[in-house]
């Protein structure tokens, strides 16, 4: 499974990528979330079109505070979520707020993830729009966002990732070789670049390793084909398993025996569309919350949604100086 679970397993130390950026497990849930991205180079901005299916707050009938006090915040602007808490999300008031408080430790570590957090701050712009009803009745919305000064934030990730990994202590992996780890990042290694509109993220797993991986993969699928459970668990199991067949992701080894290829997107130009289920369990108390507090809902998504889109990620003139 090509998501968070499979990379936390496997590169624990490099998701400290989004030390910053990183909240409390969410207690606002979104059933299926779609992210169209586009890289425009000329202008070296990212930008993506979120749509959020299905939000609702989890394991109560009504909100919770602390589940009013994060919905109230993503509508207060400058928060993002890139697919629940399998990835991670952007919040730019908190940055603002940890980057105003001094350093607890005058280190390259946190030196480097505040710089991280400045280039954020410096360049990512989040829209949100209206709330909204999908053709299911679920409570839905979509994002703008956009980071200028891309290949400037990759740089000042990519340093973060070395400064981590030359850290004394970071945490243990079963699958990662530390010392080659350590040695790749003493040579300013690139862990994640842009080619076209693909990520590629390079990581220390030797082919070994790699294989290790596919055998607990498959030792999984065949206990859920096993277990006595009901279809509908066995079914959302096996997406979780095999979400990655409906998007456009790979996984390959390098000419490098000891590093792996994590590819998303395509170099084509176009758009990319990534789709996953985040969560289930659907229930309308967000929904309920917001039309108690006199916010409008339309029964049915925007007509010019798909427009919407297309405008926002068509590539732009770069201004002159």
């Amino acid at each position: 499974m090509l998501n968070t679970a499979f990379l936390c397993r496997t590169i624990a130390w490099p998701t400290m990528v989004f030390a910053l950026l990183l909240g409390a497990a969410s207690c606002i849930e979104f059933e299926h979330q779609e992210a169209v991205y586009s890289y425009d180079r000329d202008t070296d901005t990212l930008r993506i079109f979120q749509v959020y299916r299905g939000i609702f707050g989890a394991s109560n009938d009504t909100l919770t505070d602390q589940q009013i006090q994060q919905l109230t915040s993503v509508m207060e602007g400058g928060r993002t979520f890139f697919f629940a808490n399998w990835l991670f999300e952007i919040n730019l008031p908190s940055i603002r707020e940890a980057l105003g408080r001094e350093p607890r430790q005058d280190t390259a570590v946190e030196l480097a993830w505040r710089r991280v957090g400045s280039s954020l701050l410096d360049s990512t712009t989040i829209e949100n729009g209206p709330f909204f009803r999908d053709r299911e009745g679920r409570l839905s919305a979509w994002q703008k966002v956009e980071i200028r000064n891309f290949s400037r934030l990759l740089e000042t990730v990519n340093a973060a990732l070395n400064a981590a990994v030359l850290d004394d202590s970071p945490p243990e992996s079963p699958y990662v070789d530390l010392a080659k780890a350590r040695t790749m990042a003493r040579d300013n290694h690139t862990w994640i670049e842009m080619q076209g509109n693909m990520f590629q993220i390079n990581l220390p797993l030797s082919r070994a390793a790699m294989m290790k991986i596919r055998r607990e993969r498959r030792r999984e699928f065949e206990e859920i084909l096993a277990a006595d459970i009901a279809a509908e668990e066995a079914s959302w199991k096996l997406r979780e398993v095999f979400a990655w067949l409906d998007n456009p992701f790979w996984i390959h080894p390098a000419k490098d025996d000891d590093i792996t290829i994590l590819q998303v997107g395509m170099t084509e130009p176009e758009p990319v569309a990534v789709r996953l289920q985040c969560a289930r369990g659907y229930r309308d108390n967000a929904a309920a919350w917001l039309l108690e507090q006199g916010h409008p809902i339309p029964d049915e998504p925007p007509p010019d949604l798909e427009r919407i889109a297309a405008d926002f990620l068509q590539p732009r003139n770069r201004q002159s100086d």
